[in-house]
């Protein structure tokens, strides 16, 4: 029934186009024309270029604060006690392609120790911010879509996800990993699952995988 109506609906616009053309000057419709084109790429980026994940456990079970790591900077610890298998959050970013994002990738190759790539390397997870930086929350936009990031930056600046989980850093030598990620390249999320149990002031670590730029530990920062 509802999409009986939607037909009847566009037919009826169709149908009237001649007539509405006619009501106005070519300057009116040509404006018309650019408000329709406006916002339905603003709408198009709206939903492609949203900062997606987060986190799925209270925010108060983790703390950001400097790291165990030497020279790693900041790390993600947790606050309580989580048990095995708890999905603590996916990872937080603007998913874009790939190709998109080596321009970005070139400019602040600082933001590669934070970008998510699938392991099928046509797609990407950007958490940082237009230079590149990590802030304490992502808010979206592509750097490769005009407009994108000053849209998401202004007219949809509350639409921001925490940065919590890039916070979780390699272990040093001799600890082991307490948190494992499963992929999905099909909705392009990257879920974080506690491999064993967790207690209280215990950081959280993660293997970053072999295809990873370990060349800033040296005297840089892995997060």
């Amino acid at each position: 029934m509802i999409l009986n109506i939607r037909l009847v609906v566009s037919i009826c616009i169709v149908a009237s186009m001649p007539l509405l053309a006619s009501s106005f000057s070519p300057a009116e419709l040509w404006a018309i024309r650019a408000a329709s084109a406006l916002t339905t790429y603003f709408g198009f980026i709206t939903v492609a270029d949203r900062p997606r994940g987060g986190l799925l456990v209270d925010p108060k079970c983790l703390e950001v604060k400097q790291s165990t790591v030497p020279g790693a900077g900041l790390g993600c610890y947790a606050a309580t006690t989580m048990r095995k298998g708890t999905p603590i959050g996916t990872y937080p970013g603007v998913v874009v392609p790939l190709t998109q994002n080596l321009d970005k990738l070139r400019a602040y190759p600082q933001c590669e120790g934070y970008v998510w790539r699938f392991s099928d390397n046509k797609f990407v997870i950007d958490p940082t911010n237009n230079v590149g930086d990590i802030e304490d929350n992502c808010k979206g936009g592509n750097p490769s879509m005009p407009l994108s990031q000053l849209f998401f930056s202004s007219v949809l600046s509350f639409v921001q996800v925490p940065t919590t989980l890039c916070r979780i850093n390699e272990p040093p030598k001799g600890r082991d990993v307490n948190v494992v990620t499963d992929e999905d390249r099909e909705s392009r999320t990257v879920t974080f699952i506690l491999e064993r149990d967790v207690y209280e002031s215990e950081e959280l670590f993660i293997d970053y995988g072999l295809s990873y730029d370990r060349s800033m530990y040296n005297g840089g920062s892995s997060s």
